[in-house]
């Protein structure tokens, strides 16, 4: 969702100014998925946010929310978003989320730092690797959660399945980032597995908010999109059924 910073402005601004910059910057021309979430956390609810990387979801979120509870397997990462975010209004933990308990090595390539993963390999690739451990959301008994934003590089199936009973408790509304190229199986399994849970999917695209139904990845995915094309969806808003859908949708 969010590209690597330089390293060398981790040196020598603090990491609270450092996320203030990027939370303006990405606001104004990054993700447009980033100011539909006040509309998506419902008043008086806490969020989730599952992938933090530098904060800039998270804090957005801290914004709206009541409470954020914030998962980021990364040492650096997590250090970094430690000392940025909130401690009054962001609980941060290092538990990589999935859909069993255990341990698992997470693979960070060297030149792009955002894409680290637990679900694949990245074979000729030159990357950091870090053995974390693995925790069904479920474990946290997690309770008031309105808003839910998931981003793990191919993991969200097995972490979506692994909290299965706090989203049935909770019925949050989901940004959740899925791409084809990040897993093995149909990006429409994703999509049915989530929609199964009681969920109505849609995305953004090209200055408007379009039903689920009318995406498709060879269209909306391709490879030469990747990283250089403002029309490369891979950002999902799912809204429970039993919520009020929060914006206008563009039928096609």
């Amino acid at each position: 969702m969010l590209q690597p910073l330089k390293s060398l402005a981790l040196k020598f601004v603090s990491p609270k100014t450092i996320l203030k910059f990027l939370k303006r910057k990405h606001l104004r021309t990054g993700d447009p998925e980033l100011k539909f979430i006040k509309y998506l956390i419902p008043s008086g609810t806490d969020a989730v946010d599952v992938g933090v990387y530098r904060g800039v979801y998270t804090s957005v979120m801290a914004d709206s929310a009541g409470k954020v509870y914030a998962f980021e397997p990364h040492p650096h990462n997590y250090a970094f978003s430690k000392k940025a975010l909130p401690k009054e209004k962001v609980k941060l933990f290092t538990e990589a989320l999935s859909n069993k308990n255990g341990e698992a090595e997470l693979q960070i390539p060297v030149e792009y730092e955002s894409a680290g993963s637990i679900s694949k390999s990245f074979e000729g690739r030159k990357v950091h690797s870090f053995k974390v451990i693995t925790k069904k959301m479920d474990e946290f008994n997690l309770k008031n959660i309105g808003f839910m934003k998931i981003d793990a590089e191919g993991h969200e199936y097995e972490i979506i399945d692994g909290a299965r009973n706090t989203i049935a408790e909770n019925k949050p509304n989901l940004i959740v980032e899925i791409e084809q190229r990040h897993i093995s199986r149909p990006i429409q399994e994703v999509f049915d597995e989530i929609i199964a849970m009681g969920y109505k999917g849609f995305y953004y695209f090209n200055g408007s908010v379009h039903p689920l139904s009318s995406f498709t990845w060879q269209k909306l995915q391709p490879n030469e999109f990747i990283g250089v094309h403002t029309n490369y969806v891979n950002n999902f808003m799912f809204i429970h059924n039993s919520r009020t859908i929060p914006f206008k949708v563009e039928e096609v």
